[in-house]
């Protein structure tokens, strides 16, 4: 009996990989696959039957294993014959590698995210003798880990230069460190797949730099009466005034020359359409329908104008009002192409000016531009008047959200009159959007 064991062990249909069934001790079972990286001579675990191989069958599980041992014999050979030497890549050349690829496939927002993680790492590396990418492994990297972790709070310095700061005794919060984490992550994994760090594979990456827990606390949103508040001052600020010049004074008549450029319809449009600002600043004009759904309107943004890459469609029918809105700006635009700005698009800092000008002189509560968007999907969710059965659905669709995190985050925390039939008279600011357009008509 042990014979036949023996020779059976010899005639492997996939040898150097080894296939085993574990069983947990809560009764629940999966298939793992054991094999030796010819490249840095670590053991690794694959699980097979979970969502990112979903092997499970038999018949597909050794077809996999098959594959993966013909690769590893070329590998073994490959690195006998001295045709894959280890890599000594300099960790500067990598890093500059690295952020051009970052340049090319990532978002301008999302590359400079991953800066501030990277600056730290460039200076722990200068400051614990890393010069090479082959140096890095698992106990290093834990201890670039809890580096991060004790690293101090810096704020800006009261009345200093401008960029000064200076450190804190409280600690960084978790979700600073783990966003530092992430970007590190996404480094090493990209250097993982070019060879260029031989003692590090995913699974040492993931353990090392585990992210702290931190707390997740409820969407913070807008109630009807603080949107109310909110835009009540956005209209005192678009309907401010520079003081009467000499000849209106002599005139009779009060200052045509309004102090600033009106950011009421931009606050209107996040609020009804749910859309992230950066989407509502990119917005182009050629994105709207007017006619679509039987001349109730929709958005279309294409897959490169959202956060996600995954184009969606904002329904009007919901919020007349912003379609009214949206057909008064369009009166007015004079043909330029995008929605808030005409030829060229405002820029990020000069709405975000504005809502700090909204709070210091105008009497707005202090808000960010994310609580509009989140604002928008609590009454979606909601609006079971509006929207019927499929509150979460439709707004998972308008929002790019799946159904899950919008139930999840958002269901239960507000109620909605049942009496309202659109997005604005949910949120109780019928007459103020009536108050926005209806000058703008006039106008024209």
């Amino acid at each position: 009996m042990a014979q036949r064991r023996r020779r059976s062990r010899g005639l492997s249909r996939h040898p150097g990989v080894t296939l085993k069934k574990r069983t947990y001790a809560s009764g629940r079972t999966a298939w793992r696959a054991r094999y030796r990286d010819p490249l840095n001579g670590r053991v690794v675990y694959v699980t097979l039957d979970g969502p990112e191989l979903g092997l499970r069958s038999r018949e597909a599980r050794v077809d996999w294993a098959m594959r993966l041992s013909e690769r590893l014999a070329r590998q073994r050979a490959a690195v006998a014959a001295g045709e894959i030497p280890i890599q000594r890549v300099p960790v500067s050349d990598a890093i500059e590698g690295y952020m051009g690829h970052a340049r090319l496939t990532l978002r301008p927002g999302t590359v400079a995210t991953y800066s501030d993680g990277i600056d730290r790492f460039v200076r722990w590396a200068a400051g614990h003798g890393v010069e090479f990418t082959d140096q890095l492994n698992g106990p290093g990297l834990m201890a670039f880990r809890e580096a991060l972790v004790a690293e101090p709070r810096r704020v800006a310095v009261a009345g200093g230069r401008r960029g000064e700061r200076r450190d804190e005794p409280r600690p960084r919060s978790p979700t600073s460190i783990n966003s530092n984490l992430r970007s590190i992550k996404a480094m090493l994994n990209h250097w993982r797949k070019l060879g260029q760090v031989p003692r590090l594979d995913r699974d040492a990456i993931s353990d090392s730099l585990s992210p702290l827990r931190a707390p997740r606390p409820q969407p913070r949103f807008l109630r009807p009466a603080d949107i109310r508040a909110l835009l009540e001052a956005a209209l005192r600020h678009d309907a401010d005034t520079f003081k009467a010049t000499r000849n209106e004074h002599a005139r009779g008549e009060g200052s045509a020359t309004r102090r600033h450029d009106p950011i009421t319809p931009f606050l209107v449009f996040l609020l009804l359409s749910g859309c992230r600002p950066g989407e509502a600043l990119g917005l182009r004009w050629d994105s709207i329908d007017f006619e679509a759904h039987d001349g109730a309107g929709e958005i279309v943004l294409a897959p490169e104008e959202t956060k996600t890459w995954i184009g969606r469609a904002v329904l009007l029918a919901v919020s007349p009002a912003l379609r009214d809105l949206l057909a008064a700006l369009k009166l007015r635009s004079g043909g330029g192409r995008y929605v808030f700005g005409g030829e060229a698009k405002l820029s990020r800092n000069r709405i975000e000016v504005t809502r700090r000008r909204l709070v210091a002189k105008y009497g707005a509560a202090a808000f960010t531009w994310k609580q509009t968007r989140a604002t928008a999907a609590t009454f979606m969710v909601n609006a079971s008047s509006v929207y019927g059965g499929a509150a979460a659905y439709r707004a998972a669709k308008q929002l790019g959200h799946s159904v899950v995190v919008c139930e999840k985050h958002y269901a239960g925390l507000v109620t909605v009159p049942a009496g309202a039939t659109t997005l604005e008279a949910a949120m109780g600011i019928e007459d103020l959007v009536a108050n926005v357009v209806r000058p703008m008509r006039v106008a024209i």
